[in-house]
């Protein structure tokens, strides 16, 4: 599965699509979409990730649908109620940015394939030598970074929490927590209350969430805890940094 087609290449990145190399390029995309998924998800990240997607872009929860789209996201918010944002590139562009240096690569080593050009109004002017070099480069640093940038977004919710302010013990383990913040928990997830650890049940949209403790006999009593959660638990640890000097 692809998220890229070839017809997704166009402007600033528009390829070669002949007879010659177009299966070439598919394969491409699936091999790099697959891999720089991988370093940036990590295994367990990536296979909830593409198990929910049903296709078209579109996810089943709002945390892979958010982390797919562009979004403005907040990282902090100051004493007045101020929100300060920080705005996530989409996973599908992203990814071009790594397609396009890795194919374009191949055009050099098959010349007989293609011309590698860059359009200019309805003409194409062809590039050759140091000015491809320094154009994949270019296209492989902006691929960087937005990766970085959408892993930035990944760590800051790779834990959340929320504060109860009520908890009712629904017996049989199971305990219902007023929170009014429920960002990116679903029901199977785990939460941590207390060193405690829960299964949720269920979850009310910023209301509550219900969750049930499988290893204590006896009520706990909870009080107002913070309630948290792992909303991308264990991210990809690949970290990518920008190309010098044609080190592509």
């Amino acid at each position: 599965m692809a998220f890229n087609t070839q017809s997704d290449f166009t402007g600033e990145l528009d390829l070669p699509k002949n007879g010659l190399n177009s299966d070439v390029l598919t394969a491409t995309i699936a091999r790099v979409e697959k891999n720089t998924l991988l370093s940036l998800l990590g295994d367990t990240l990536y296979e909830q990730f593409i198990a929910d997607h049903s296709g078209g872009g579109t996810f089943s929860k709002q945390k892979f649908q958010d982390l797919y789209d562009e979004v403005a996201w907040t990282y902090h918010t100051d004493d007045y109620g101020r929100e300060l944002k920080n705005r996530k590139p989409g996973i599908k562009e992203m990814l071009r940015y790594f397609i396009y240096p890795e194919f374009g690569n191949h055009l050099r080593s098959k010349p007989s394939e293609a011309s590698f050009g860059t359009p200019v109004s309805e003409n194409t002017t062809v590039r050759e030598g140091n000015e491809i070099t320094g154009h994949l480069e270019h296209t492989y640093n902006k691929g960087v970074e937005l990766y970085n940038r959408i892993r930035k977004f990944m760590l800051f919710f790779a834990e959340y929490t929320a504060d109860a302010t009520a908890t009712v013990n629904d017996g049989a383990g199971q305990y219902t927590f007023s929170v009014a913040d429920t960002k990116y928990i679903y029901a199977g997830d785990l939460i941590f209350v207390n060193g405690y650890v829960l299964t949720v049940d269920a979850v009310v949209a910023d209301t509550s969430i219900q969750a049930t403790e499988q290893n204590s006999n006896a009520a706990i009593s909870f009080g107002t805890p913070t309630v948290k959660w792992q909303p991308f638990y264990a991210p990809g640890s690949v970290i990518k940094y920008k190309s010098i000097l044609g080190g592509i």
